[in-house]
């Protein structure tokens, strides 16, 4: 906007980490400058700069800048430990009360938001757990022993803060 003169044009240029910068042309739609831009899986995953320069009539131009990440990565879950020992086929009694999941999750370009543990109780009726996050390391603590007896089944369901889900299934 310009209160004085016509801004006779925007363009917005990319910086899309690949050394292919480029620009694109904006399109005034009622003194709202437009951009459409719905391909982003030729931008390259991680952060991005966007510059926006408009221009007016007599020539004074503003330079406005921002950054942004792309992701299309999942989580990444690893580091299955029980009570802190590595093993993902123990055996437990119905005596064997609270026990303790830890996964390690993470992702590189963007924050892990949510983890939950998905058991398969043997029963039908499955449940979700939803974990505790302590600096990347995601636990949930659960009482067994509710279990019905035989094989569980455990899924670790990791979403990331744009979107991106891995689900992780151990048996």
């Amino acid at each position: 906007f310009d209160s004085l003169t016509i801004v006779q044009s925007v363009y917005f240029w990319f910086d899309n980490g690949t050394g292919l910068d480029f620009n694109i042309t904006a399109v005034n739609q009622s003194g709202e400058w437009v951009v459409s831009y719905v391909n982003v899986s030729n931008l390259a995953e991680g952060r991005q700069g966007l510059r926006v320069r408009a221009n007016d009539s007599v020539g004074n131009i503003n330079n406005t800048a921002l950054n942004f990440t792309i992701d299309f990565t999942t989580p990444n879950v690893s580091v299955v430990t029980l009570n802190g020992n590595p093993n993902n086929k123990a055996n437990f009694s119905v005596r064997s009360g609270n026990q303790t999941f830890n996964f390690t999750i993470f992702d590189l370009t963007t924050e892990v938001q949510s983890v939950y543990f998905w058991f398969d109780n043997g029963t039908g009726n499955d449940f979700n757990v939803t974990a505790i996050n302590i600096s990347g390391e995601w636990y949930v603590s659960y009482n067994v022993s509710a279990f019905a007896e035989g094989q569980q089944g455990v899924r670790i369901r990791a979403n990331d803060s744009v979107g991106n889900i891995n689900n992780t299934d151990l048996n």
